[in-house]
């Protein structure tokens, strides 16, 4: 049986994934700001980092982040995208191993990847680099499937494609951070919708690692989805980005 390899998942998709999937509202970082004592001089490490959607949204406030991107597709577009960035660093490592040295940043932070980590070996990378009082945050952009019949429809259609299978996933949507962070964290959501039009539609969800790209049945069912609920050529995408984050004592 072929191994299950989270890390390389991305390949061949970072493309897309830079061009069409959603980036992150302020309001996660204002949310940081006001409740974990977030400030421009916090050097951050964000583990995942992938095409740097969610490294930007620190980078823009003039944050030091090291980027930890295993995956090289993704890791090389990251680097292309932020590269007006000085303050981004970009390092070739893992969760369970960042290479960061110890106790060297204020914040930890992942988004849309920490489902992919070896959750125990993460948490004990995650005590050793970060420094005391500092916060671990996770994030994602997920779906309301229940906001819109679009949206349930969308979910529908994410069921009879996917690729991934149960066995690949053993990580309950509750210990992922419980495991990383501990009992006690906060939990906030904010809204982050998205009128798209078809070009950027089927581009995010080719972007998708658990898309087969060579099913000959995926590209016409994203077209007869979108024709079927398209209004003015675009659909309404009813995003919410979660954040969850917890001051580590």
């Amino acid at each position: 049986m072929e191994k299950f390899e989270p890390t390389k998942r991305f390949t061949n998709r970072a493309k897309n994934y830079v061009k069409f999937r959603p980036s992150y509202p302020t309001a996660v970082y204002e949310c940081l700001q006001a409740e974990c004592g977030l400030d421009k001089t916090a050097v951050i490490a964000d583990i995942g980092s992938g095409t740097g959607l969610f490294t930007e949204l620190f980078l823009k406030q003039g944050n030091v982040v090291h980027g930890i991107e295993p995956n090289r597709g993704m890791r090389e577009a990251g680097e292309f995208y932020l590269k007006k960035y000085a303050k981004f660093k970009s390092v070739n490592g893992t969760a369970e191993k960042t290479t960061l040295p110890a106790n060297s940043v204020d914040f930890i932070v992942a988004g849309q990847a920490a489902h992919w980590f070896e959750l125990q070996s993460a948490r004990r990378e995650f005590v050793r680099i970060l420094k005391l009082g500092g916060t671990i945050a996770l994030s994602w952009n997920r779906f309301d499937t229940n906001g819109s019949a679009f949206m349930k429809a969308y979910e529908e259609f994410y069921g009879r494609f996917s690729t991934l299978k149960p066995e690949d996933n053993t990580h309950g949507p509750t210990d992922i951070p419980t495991i990383l962070m501990g009992k006690g964290y906060q939990r906030r959501i904010f809204p982050n919708p998205r009128r798209i039009n078809f070009e950027n539609f089927e581009g995010g969800v080719l972007s998708s690692s658990v898309m087969p790209l060579e099913n000959p049945e995926l590209r016409p069912a994203i077209r007869d989805l979108f024709e079927k609920f398209v209004e003015n050529g675009e659909v309404e995408l009813l995003n919410q980005s979660h954040l969850l984050f917890k001051i580590q004592k």
